[in-house]
């Protein structure tokens, strides 16, 4: 049996499960904000993330990357990036 400690260290709030285990966070549907208080999608992020290693979209063919990522320049200029008809891979302002 999993049971989810809250441990408060100053201003810093970390969930862990007791001993081994994932750790879930909303599991049965819902959105979370983190940095906001309103999520308009699963997962909101209002900052900056940092990701140490690969981000990975899709695992093959069957959920592979069918809409698009959009991407922004620091001029505001709106990249869209997603699969094209040749079944591969491009971006375009």
């Amino acid at each position: 049996k999993l049971v989810p400690r809250l441990i408060l260290n100053g201003t810093d709030v970390f969930i862990t499960p007791d001993g081994k285990g994932n750790t879930y966070i909303n599991p049965n549907g819902g959105r979370v904000g983190i940095g906001t208080t309103a999520p308009n999608a699963n997962l909101h992020v209002v900052s900056n993330v940092t990701i140490t290693g690969n981000l990975t979209i899709g695992t093959g063919a069957s959920d592979a990357l069918t809409s698009n990522i959009t991407m922004y320049s620091p001029a505001g200029t709106a990249y869209r990036c997603g699969p094209n008809n040749a079944g591969t891979f491009e971006c375009s302002d």
